[in-house]
């Protein structure tokens, strides 16, 4: 998230050509291009309504999120997974109540809202 803010504040900077030499707050650029952090919401935002598609359907997309894919296990620690991330962000307590709210699609419209507060 900081590194996806700070490229937003960089890229505002490039627009407003102020170069890395010049000491700006990035409140003081935020002030000159009228804009604020925006970028994450908005990236939550497309990823929570992506997902509760996905949650939706019985397909491929949903067996590979839920790792219900044939084949051998890998050695070593399993990859980290996004769905712990995603199960916080909309203030969840675990992947069924997830999939639950998912499949009522003006609940999980509600909690895609909420999740940016």
């Amino acid at each position: 998230m900081k590194r996806l803010e700070s490229f937003e504040v960089w890229c505002y900077k490039q627009i407003l050509k102020i170069s890395w030499v010049n000491l700006f707050s990035n409140d003081e650029v935020f002030r000159r291009t009228g804009e604020h952090l925006t970028f994450w919401k908005t990236l939550q935002r497309r990823r929570d309504g992506m997902i509760g598609h996905t949650l939706r359907l019985n397909e491929l997309p949903q067996a590979t999120m839920e790792g219900n894919i044939d084949g051998k296990n890998h050695r070593g620690r399993g990859r980290l997974s996004k769905m712990s991330q995603i199960i916080n962000d909309m203030k969840c307590s675990s992947y069924v109540e997830l999939k639950r709210n998912a499949e009522k699609r003006h609940v999980w419209k509600i909690a895609t809202n909420q999740s940016l507060d």
